[in-house]
């Protein structure tokens, strides 16, 4: 299990990609140029209520702002339901990447919803173990404000830049040396 440091944790919790306020990046064709992985309960309902359909990945905890929610809401329009654990606060590469791997493999065609037990905010930073396109994008919510839209190559910048070190060590897998 890994637990971020804290000046990571502070680096993280600014939006990292382009904050679109309210509903303005559903408005956009954005999301139909690009594979998009949603993040959060909210985002990916949200995406399925402006677009009729699933995005080819979404993470949810089934809770939106700590409060409970019901998979039956979103979870009709995948094709496939993998349930991973993610402790609150951390990336628990260990216990999930076998689970995004298999996730994964039919990406962007399948359609998948990935429900962790935990927390799903942090479960996108192990996607720069995988080989998905150039062409995907990532959406998550900022609380109150919008949705923020990043690529995947932004997340290999983080994983090969460390932050400037601050993330030195974050992120883990065994077997490897980064």
């Amino acid at each position: 299990m890994i637990i971020p440091q804290e000046d990571l944790r502070v680096f993280l919790s600014k939006p990292f990609g382009f904050l679109f306020v309210g509903n303005k990046f559903w408005e956009t064709s954005i999301p139909e140029k690009y594979n998009v992985i949603t993040v959060g309960d909210y985002v990916t309902k949200s995406y399925i209520e402006f677009l009729g359909e699933a995005p080819p990945l979404a993470f949810i905890d089934l809770k939106t702002k700590r409060t409970s929610i019901r998979s039956e809401d979103v979870s009709g329009y995948f094709d496939y339901i993998v349930n991973i654990r993610n402790p609150q606060g951390t990336v628990f590469l260990e216990g999930m990447i076998t689970s995004l791997l298999e996730a994964t493999i039919g990406f962007p065609q399948d359609k998948v919803l990935v429900i962790v037990e935990g927390e799903e905010d942090l479960v996108p930073l192990a996607l720069t173990y995988l080989n998905l396109p150039e062409d995907t994008l990532i959406v998550y919510g900022q609380p109150n404000i919008g949705v923020v839209a990043y690529r995947i190559e932004q997340l290999t910048i983080i994983k090969t830049a460390g932050v400037n070190t601050v993330a030195t060590g974050f992120f883990f897998l065994p077997g490897r040396n980064h």
